[in-house]
C-alpha cells in the first residue's frame, strides 16, 4: 500500500498543502538534520511524543503553544529563533504522536542568505534534493530520506514575504 503525506505549509499567515508521495528509492544519508541544527533555541521535541508531552516541551522552552479548541492535531507558537522572529508548528497523527515539525523564520532582508545557508547545510548532509518545485510563487526543495522522513525547504518569491521555512515529515 502506498502512503501519501500532505505537508502543511505555513507562511506569514498563508496556508496551503502540497502532496508528497513516497519515492521508490530513498536516499542513504548519515543522521538526519534536526530542528536544533537550524535554530538552537528550538524546543526538545521527539518523534512520537503525545500532544501533551510536546506542549509541555514547548512551554519549557519559553513559548506559549496554541492549538485548535478540542483538537490535538496541531500546536503552533511564535518565538525568537537565533535572534529572528519565527513560528514553530508540531502536527500529530492518531496512534503515531508527533509526526511533523515546521520552523518558519521571518528573515526579511536576510531571507535569501538564510535560504542559501540552510540549503547548503541540507545538501552537505543529505545530498542534492530529490525534487525541486520552482514556480512564480515559491521555491521548494524536497529530500526523501531512507528512514521514512521527508525534509522540505521553502521560500516564497513574493518580495514582501520574509519567510523561510523548513519542514520535517515522518511517514
Amino acid at each position: 500500500m502506498r502512503k501519501i503525506i500532505f505537508v502543511t505549509l505555513l507562511a506569514a499567515g498563508l496556508c496551503g498543502q502540497i502532496l508528497l508521495a513516497p519515492a521508490a528509492a530513498r536516499q542513504t544519508a548519515p543522521e538526519m538534520l534536526r530542528p536544533t541544527d537550524f535554530v538552537k533555541e528550538f524546543p526538545a521535541l521527539a518523534w512520537g511524543m503525545s500532544f501533551q508531552e510536546a506542549k509541555k516541551a514547548i512551554e519549557q522552552a519559553g513559548a506559549r503553544p496554541a492549538g485548535l479548541k478540542g483538537s490535538e492535531r496541531e500546536l503552533a507558537w511564535e518565538a525568537t529563533f537565533d535572534g529572528m522572529r519565527g513560528r514553530g508548528a508540531a502536527f500529530f497523527r492518531e496512534g503515531a504522536g508527533l509526526s511533523q515539525i515546521a520552523v518558519g523564520l521571518y528573515a526579511f532582508e536576510k531571507r535569501a542568505a538564510l535560504f542559501d545557508a540552510w540549503l547548503k547545510k541540507l545538501t552537505g548532509r543529505h545530498g542534492e534534493p530529490a525534487e525541486t518545485h520552482d514556480d512564480e510563487f515559491a521555491l521548494i526543495k524536497v529530500w526523501r530520506l531512507k528512514n521514512g522522513f521527508a525534509l522540505q525547504l521553502r521560500t516564497l518569491k513574493d518580495a514582501q514575504s520574509p519567510v523561510v521555512e523548513i519542514t520535517w515529515v515522518k511517514a
